[in-house]
């Protein structure tokens, strides 16, 4: 792993600072603040503000970019991670919760990132069941 990881660092290690927010009704704000390239892969990062009085439940991150064809937007996202100082156990089938009045930061790989470059990404957070989702836009990368 650490050769895999040597070689990534050699061919190309930049972090660029991202401004990108959203909110959506029940007041969940995701904000994606920058993105790491390490290699070809780039790790996109993220923090969830839970403004509501319940805890919220992420269960889905995807990384969407348009189809080529038009066609339905393709989900790019790769492994995902996500911690929070919430008490509350994750469940079957959640990444992680925020605790209401909470913050939460997680990170989504893009494997290949460089069929990426100049598209247009939207990262969508939901929880389970797509509900409470919240939908961040115009992620380019570069």
């Amino acid at each position: 792993a650490d050769a895999i990881v040597a070689s990534r660092v050699l061919k190309r290690r930049e972090i660029v600072q991202l401004d990108a927010i959203e909110r959506n009704d029940d007041n969940v704000v995701v904000r994606v603040k920058e993105v790491l390239y390490l290699g070809e892969q780039a790790y996109l990062l993220f923090e969830i503000e839970n403004l509501a009085r319940s805890a919220y439940r992420l269960a889905s991150v995807q990384v969407l970019a348009p189809a080529d064809d038009g066609g339905k937007p393709a989900d790019h996202a790769g492994v995902v991670r996500f911690s929070s100082t919430a008490a509350e156990a994750v469940g079957a089938g959640m990444l992680g919760v925020v605790a209401a009045s909470g913050k939460g930061r997680g990170v989504v790989v893009l494997p290949r990132s460089a069929a990426l470059l100049g598209a247009s990404l939207t990262l969508v957070v939901s929880e389970p069941d797509g509900r409470s989702k919240v939908e961040v836009g115009g992620i380019v990368l570069k």
